[in-house]
């Protein structure tokens, strides 16, 4: 047993360091009783200090333990992760989140110095010197949402973990060859490459295998070349990837390697300008591959009654290709739009082209429901919520989240019929059309003993609009990501249910999916479940 910390007496380590990662991650962190002093992090911050005095710079910075690295605006001081001031934390780092970012003394020392270039300059003012605004230029200057690197130009400063790749670029050849972890390979311009095997320590806790492909986006006047995200390996991941654990080696090795992320299409990419619309389709035709081969051999397979497949690529692509569907759109581009116009029509007759390749593939009598949760509808203009919320004056009584949830502090309360009634009536200074179709209180629209983990309030959107960051209220979306289904009133966007077998209900729900699969198999439907069988 643990006994409680109080206000004015954290726990001793004796009473943490042994408990189990749940148990531990219910402490919060004031109440563990931290200090720099005696640990790795005093004598690396010595190291900071000898380096500085070294240079003659008579500055130190203040260093305190957070929840991250960081140096706040305009203060001369460093935030240092709590987990580094013990082994324990640090393990539990590790297991969370994969890697202890400065958990070795060279990766400490290296953002050390990068957050203390940061203190420096808030000390002394740096950034107001005529020779600095010159070297990075002008600090006031927004940061972009999404940049490109280029760790060869004099340009950007290069702050980056070693990767032992290489790539020799055959110029007039219009090719490369990239060697990376004992593997070579050679690419043509527009290529991708195989899954390629790699072995990495983040940290010096572990260990990892992953699976990564690439991409020779071009390789003309200069060589630009994609890497994938890290795929876990199948057979060999960090975490378990399937239930029962073994599920996604067999996967592995009756298929070959396929794709691990839980988002696998390379939306991000494409938005950056990282790649254009003909590498993302043939991207995400690949993502759709990977899902259809894996339900193939499982279908085949015939040793189950009740198989569930997912494929998502279509979501992704009515994401970032709807502007080229739309004239009006603001992110609309004639010239791509005459060649990729129709991608969404495409996608949806793939897709309709594999349920009849599953269809054929089952027995007669076997039922088969295609079901989409949601819609979408194309998003030409934005709307940010938490700027609103400033506007209304209730920064710190209402947050607003990403897929337009609200949640009220204790002292808001009182301000939900104020919220409803204010945006509800809201209107696009453009076009005089209403923002927001409705909002929700969560009693009204969820069920069940979790609901008081939902957001208090959840505003629903109109057609049209989505959520996002802006300098002002509302504005055109210029953004790739030209459709959305997050945020916009439920009732707008609809999904659909195709079943070979009659329904009981001419407006099914998606809820009614789990309660229709358990009487099919004359399974008692919990009274928690929601939802009715649909036949």
């Amino acid at each position: 047993m643990v006994e409680a910390a109080t206000a004015d007496r954290p726990l001793k380590t004796a009473d943490w360091a042994s408990l189990p990662d749940d148990k531990l991650l219910e402490i919060r962190m004031c109440d563990l009783d931290l200090s720099i002093e005696g640990t790795d992090l005093e004598t690396r911050i010595a190291t900071i200090d000898n380096e500085l005095q070294a240079r003659g710079v008579k500055f130190r910075p203040r260093y305190w333990l957070s929840d991250e690295w960081f140096t706040p605006d305009g203060v001369p001081g460093v935030a240092v992760p709590f987990y580094l001031a013990h082994p324990r934390l640090a393990k539990l780092e590790l297991a969370q989140m994969l890697e202890v970012e400065g958990g070795d003394e060279v990766g400490c020392l290296r953002i050390l110095r990068h957050e203390v270039g940061h203190a420096l300059d808030n000390a002394y003012a740096l950034r107001r010197r005529p020779t600095r605004r010159r070297l990075f230029g002008n600090p006031e200057t927004e940061y972009p949402e999404y940049y490109t690197p280029k760790p060869y130009s004099k340009s950007f400063v290069q702050h980056l973990d070693h990767w032992p790749i290489s790539i020799f670029w055959n110029r007039s050849g219009h090719s490369a060859t990239i060697e990376i972890d004992g593997s070579s390979l050679r690419l043509e311009e527009g290529e991708w490459s195989k899954w390629i095997d790699v072995d990495f320590s983040p940290n010096l806790f572990s260990h990892q295998h992953g699976l990564i492909e690439f991409c020779l986006i071009h390789s003309t006047s200069s060589v630009a070349l994609y890497a994938s995200p890290i795929h876990w390996k199948p057979n060999g991941p960090p975490a378990p990837l399937s239930s029962p654990p073994g599920f996604a080696t067999d996967v592995f090795e009756r298929v070959g390697p396929f794709r691990t992320l839980g988002w696998p299409e390379a939306t991000a990419a494409l938005e950056a300008g990282v790649m254009d619309e003909r590498l993302f389709l043939d991207d995400a035709q690949r993502a759709f591959d990977d899902r259809a081969q894996i339900i193939m051999q499982r279908l085949e397979r015939k040793n189950w009654e009740l198989l569930v497949g997912e494929i998502d690529t279509l979501d992704r692509v009515q994401h970032v290709m709807w502007r080229l569907t739309d004239p009006a759109h603001p992110a609309y581009d004639r010239a791509a739009a005459a060649k990729f116009g129709d991608t969404i029509d495409e996608m949806y007759r793939r897709a309709d082209a594999f349920i009849g390749e599953v269809a054929a593939h089952i027995e007669s009598d076997a039922v088969l429901l295609v079901v989409s949760a949601y819609g979408g509808h194309g998003a030409t203009r934005t709307f940010d919520l938490n700027r609103w919320l400033g506007f209304e004056g209730l920064i710190g009584r209402a947050t607003a989240t990403s897929s337009g949830g609200i949640t009220l502090s204790a002292a808001g309360r009182d301000i939900s019929e104020h919220l409803v009634a204010r945006l509800t009536a809201e209107l696009d200074p453009a076009t005089r059309a209403p923002i927001v179709a409705a909002v929700y209180r969560r009693e009204d629209i969820y069920t069940g003993p979790q609901v008081s983990a939902a957001p208090d309030l959840q505003v629903g959107l109109s057609p049209g609009y989505r959520l996002g960051e802006l300098p002002s209220l509302v504005g055109p979306n210029r953004r790739k990501w030209s459709a959305d289904h997050a945020a916009l009133d439920y009732k707008s966007v609809s999904g659909v249910l195709i079943s070979s077998r009659p329904t009981t209900s001419d407006t099914p729900r998606v809820i009614d999916i789990a309660p229709t699969v358990l009487h099919y198999f004359g399974v008692p439907i919990s009274k928690e479940i929601d939802g009715k069988p649909l036949f």
